[in-house]
């Protein structure tokens, strides 16, 4: 019972935290949009391509490791904390000078000045890893939550200070900053990190066999995602570059954001059951059924949606998102369905299954990618990812119930069943009122929309007889996630 009561108690504060943080992310976007240009966002998602990939080298897979090993102590986490302080110094000193290669490839020398700045989201990245995973596995999910929400308003007022002063990207720069020096402060408080600086790698050695493959993981997964981007924005250009990012960011608000959810909680409350397979597969099966109920018709409300989304939140300068978003909103239910995966592998301890699954999906990836910038179209590159992200789905779930779970895919196919009429009757709706209703008003038309969306969903949630299934998952303490 203890199990079941952390899982439902960790998502219910995971979600509202998280997005709390969603909100207020999307009103600084949305004001930074109005202040910035397609070209300056462009510029800085360029760079934050090469962030990401100094930050992945540096992180090496240690974070998820350190949640699933129960066996190390304080001497452990010191060592390792030591350790992630090396290697970000490191790393953001390579970073510091890989400014140059940058600004060489994109002929543009404003670069280098960029990419020193943002070498210290780099160093604080890495200091975090040993905090951030601590109060993860110690379940402090609440003060978690306080402290991402709060660096996101800190660092979102300042960043909107400093665009309304034309200060340009650096607005973005010193975001980005700021955010991730007021998580490491408060983070490394709260985790309770007893630190002695100690140079030992015999705690690296006992997590290397998971991180290592979680790094595999991370690593191809990172190039097949940000591809895109550094292709983009040497053969189509950074404004081009500025629209595909404001899109994917916009899709991948409901997936990354529920994988922040879901992953903090799963992970280091199943690693203390990670030998009893059938408790694992119960709440997997559940889990499941949740995240297709939620995620196909979100696709579907959001497909219908997209014009107005992008002009209320990011403003008329960004209409060129439209079609680029609309085709990336058709994978959200696949993301949101592959997020919740992704804790399986590690509980279960195959991170080399993981990797397995990550490379094969990245390859079918790049080639939609690379047949897209062959042919300069965001819209093209976009269908290469919706495909490759329907590559990923098969594969993931082969693996997890032929392999891992040895059970049958019609089992998983079952709980598809009533999230597929649902989404029938959304789309449904939504294409007559998207083909019948007429209005100027955008903001009226999204809310029509939105009601519509959200009545026919409670309607096909009784004609299904899932409303007693979300019922129960959410409101009923005697039914929890997990059954024994």
């Amino acid at each position: 019972m203890a199990i079941k009561n952390e899982i439902k108690s960790g998502l219910f504060i995971r979600f509202i935290s998280r997005y709390c943080g969603v909100v207020v992310q999307v009103i600084t976007m949305g004001i930074l949009a109005r202040l910035l240009s397609p070209k300056e966002f462009g510029v800085i998602a360029v760079v934050t391509v090469f962030i990401r990939f100094f930050e992945l080298l540096s992180h090496m897979g240690l974070g998820s490791a350190i949640i699933q090993n129960n066996d190390l102590n304080d001497k452990d986490h010191s060592a390792i904390f030591s350790f992630t302080i090396i290697a970000g110094i490191f790393f953001a000193f390579c970073f510091y000078n890989f400014s140059y290669v940058i600004a060489k490839f994109y002929l543009n020398e404003e670069y280098i000045k960029i990419c020193k700045y943002l070498s210290i989201s780099v160093l604080f990245s890495s200091f975090n890893i040993v905090p951030k995973s601590l109060m993860r596995k110690k379940f402090k999910l609440k003060k978690m939550g306080i402290i991402e929400v709060s660096a996101d308003i800190i660092s979102g007022l300042v960043a909107i200070y400093l665009a309304y002063n034309k200060i340009s990207y650096y607005a973005l720069i010193w975001k980005s900053n700021l955010r991730l020096i007021i998580l490491f402060t408060f983070q490394y408080i709260f985790s309770e990190l007893k630190f002695k600086y100690i140079l030992n790698l015999k705690p690296i050695l006992k997590i290397a066999k998971f991180s290592v493959w979680q790094f595999l993981s991370d690593f191809t997964s990172f190039f097949s995602i940000n591809l895109g981007n550094i292709l983009i924005g040497k053969y189509i250009g950074l404004v081009n570059l500025g629209y595909y990012d404001k899109a994917y960011t916009l899709m991948s608000y409901p997936t990354y954001n529920l994988l922040y959810v879901i992953s903090p909680v799963l992970h280091p409350v199943l690693a203390k059951y990670q030998d009893e397979y059938k408790t694992i597969y119960n709440s997997y099966l559940k889990i499941i059924r949740i995240s297709t109920l939620i995620g196909m018709p979100l696709s579907v409300y959001l497909y219908f949606t997209a014009e107005e989304l992008i002009k209320i939140v990011f403003g008329q300068q960004w209409i060129q998102s439209v079609p680029i978003f609309k085709i990336l909103a058709l994978s959200i239910w696949v993301q949101i369905s592959l997020s919740c995966s992704d804790s399986i592998f590690k509980v279960t301890g195959r991170t080399d299954y993981l990797f397995l699954k990550t490379f094969l999906s990245n390859i079918f990836m790049a080639l939609g990618i690379f047949f897209g910038i062959q042919h300069k179209s965001l819209n093209i590159i976009a269908y290469g990812m919706l495909f490759s992200f329907f590559i990923s789905f098969f594969i993931n779930y082969w693996i997890i119930f032929k392999i891992i779970f040895k059970s049958r895919l019609k089992l998983f196919f079952n709980e598809l069943k009533s999230s597929i009429i649902i989404t029938i009757i959304i789309f449904a709706l939504l294409s007559i009122i998207s083909s019948h209703l007429y209005l100027k008003n955008i903001y009226f038309l999204f809310l029509i929309k939105s009601l519509i969306t959200f009545i026919g969903f409670i309607v096909a949630l009784f004609f299904t007889k899932e409303s007693k299934f979300i019922f129960n998952i959410f409101f009923k303490d005697n039914i929890l996630l997990l059954k024994k």
